[in-house]
């Protein structure tokens, strides 16, 4: 999905390379934070040194300052970039369907086309901005804390090692449950939107013949199939949480046992061991942010593949090569033409060996009752659709 996306931030190019950069520049100012922490601890505090205290709290609100303004900017730039190809993607989108035929959009439905236009579309976008900032920040805190907590007590940091992959198996697993669910969530939405739209298209005659209640049926069948499919991936979404929040406040109690044997037997220090609970829960934190952050993605996977669906379409009516016509009549010849959609399934013709001829000038009246295939006949002489 991001390879196919590539294109599309054409234009937005700088801040999309920019963001991660200042998420980067961010994220080492964070972590270095807690250094300084166990300095003060350790050295200031433990010796009476002012100095050493001063001169590390001055570098902690440093650091903090360059962080909130790179996390700041950082966030801007994301914004701009998602934005801007969440537009080229729509104009993109656009432009194709507007050379659609009339068979292709009763393929897709128009409920639908709108749906991937807006709702699919703003889901990319989400994931892109996630992509840009909450990922890349994810994934430097992940693998920078961990070095440090490796620097610092390799044997506590071994605890968290042992503690990821399991986390990572439990992410894995619900992933692969959420995504077909997340593909029904937005089928779902295009169902809800193609009632919303048929009803409002034709109210004039759902009010002419009285018909609100069994279009507020319909609406309410629509309504509630979104709602249950919606659930259905949410129930399984926020076990995510709980999941991790149980792997993390495991984890940290390991690292407080083993750190605080450590500490009495002289193999740590107080402040080396506050460092560590730090870089251990940023590291903790990440891989919750990332696992947020892939449910995110399989969503939006599952938006791109409809909008890239649509972008791969071809319309099923292509024009040939131009060719010198005679002088025009105006003469309009039906022989033996059958024609059916082939977006209702049914395969059912809606005419059947149809045959007419209108010469120029004469005048004919195509009489029938609702449904007889008036419209589909007329609309076969300036091919919207094809015999």
């Amino acid at each position: 999905m991001i390879k196919r996306l590539l294109p599309y931030f054409k234009g937005y190019g700088r801040q999309a390379a920019l963001s991660p950069l200042l998420v980067m520049v961010e994220t080492v100012c964070e972590l270095l934070m807690p250094l300084l922490m166990a300095r003060i601890i350790d050295v200031g505090i433990a010796t009476d040194d002012l100095p050493v205290i001063l001169r590390s709290g001055a570098g902690m609100l440093a650091l903090a300052t360059v962080a909130m303004f790179c996390g700041a900017y950082a966030a801007k730039v994301a914004s701009y970039a998602a934005q801007g190809m969440g537009a080229n993607l729509r104009r993109a989108q656009f432009d194709r369907i507007s050379s659609f035929s009339f068979a292709d959009i009763d393929r897709f439905s128009s409920a639908s086309l709108i749906t991937r236009m807006t709702n699919d579309i703003t889901n990319i976008q989400n994931v892109a901005v996630m992509c840009l900032r909450i990922l890349v920040r994810a994934s430097t805190m992940l693998i920078a804390a961990l070095v440090l907590a490796f620097s610092l007590s390799p044997r506590l940091a071994s605890i968290v090692c042992l503690c990821l992959p399991v986390l990572v198996a439990a992410l894995g697993g619900l992933m692969l449950v959420c995504h077909p669910l997340f593909k029904k969530m937005q089928k779902a939405i295009d169902s809800l939107n193609e009632k919303v739209q048929e009803n409002l298209i034709a109210i004039r005659v759902v009010k002419s013949y009285v018909r609100d209640d069994h279009e507020r049926e319909k609406f309410r069948q629509a309504n509630d199939h979104f709602t249950k499919t919606g659930l259905s991936a949410v129930l399984r979404v926020i076990l995510m949480q709980p999941i991790m929040m149980m792997g993390i406040s495991i984890t940290t109690v390991l690292v407080f046992y083993n750190g605080g044997q450590l500490v009495l037997a002289g193999g740590l220090e107080v402040g080396d061991l506050q460092a560590l609970i730090n870089y251990i829960s940023q590291i903790l934190f990440s891989v919750l942010m990332v696992g947020m952050a892939l449910f995110q993605y399989i969503r939006a996977q599952a938006s791109a593949q409809r909008v890239f669906e649509v972008l791969d379409s071809r319309s099923d009516i292509t024009d040939g090569p131009a060719r010198e016509l005679p002088a025009p009549r105006g003469r309009v010849e039906f022989r033996n033409v059958a024609f059916k959609y082939l977006a209702t399934g049914t395969g059912e013709n809606v005419l059947h060996d149809v045959s007419f001829t209108v010469e120029p000038g004469q005048f004919v009246a195509i009489v029938g009752g609702t449904g007889t295939g008036k419209s589909s006949l007329v609309n076969l002489i300036p091919r919207f659709y094809d015999v």
